[in-house]
């Protein structure tokens, strides 16, 4: 069976790529994560994005679809790329989930502004406070940055 993919599905999946591309995950303020993505294309630092860097970026993106790296992105790659996407988004979904139900202490299905800052730690600190000193350091904030980066480059 062949699936034919819109134009919606395909600018769906190029933005899903370019969260992927990018260090910070969807769930970041929209502000934030355009500063991170402008900055990840300006790779040369000059505070524009040209032709040649957003010709890279594409480049790189291609890589990741091209999975068998024969130079041609076929459906099946296609279809994996958008599984892996909605795995990534349903797993974030479900930790969104569980994270509200920790933070809504008295249970009425509603976090207050008291409850959110009282809530459970955070994954930040829980996974990159190696240490246990209660502050994440630059040292062990980017050596969990790279950890992910890898798994993500493993493609789990």
């Amino acid at each position: 069976m062949i699936i034919s993919y819109g134009p919606a599905a395909l600018a769906a999946l190029g933005i899903a790529a370019i969260l992927a591309l990018s260090p910070m995950t969807p769930t970041k303020a929209q502000g934030q994560f355009g500063a991170a993505l402008f900055s990840r294309l300006d790779t040369n630092g000059d505070g524009q994005i040209d032709e040649k860097e957003l010709e890279a970026a594409r480049r790189a993106y291609f890589k990741q679809l091209d999975v068998n790296g024969d130079g041609i992105i076929s459906q099946t790659e296609l279809d994996r790329a958008l599984e892996r996407i909605y795995r990534r988004a349903l797993m974030a979904g479900m930790a969104l989930s569980s994270r509200f139900e920790q933070m809504d202490i008295n249970g009425d299905l509603q976090v207050s502004e008291s409850e959110f800052i009282a809530g459970p730690p955070s994954v930040l600190r829980a996974i990159a406070d190696t240490n246990g000193d209660g502050i994440v350091t630059r040292e062990e904030f980017e050596r969990v940055a790279a950890a992910l980066r890898a798994r993500r480059s493993a493609g789990k």
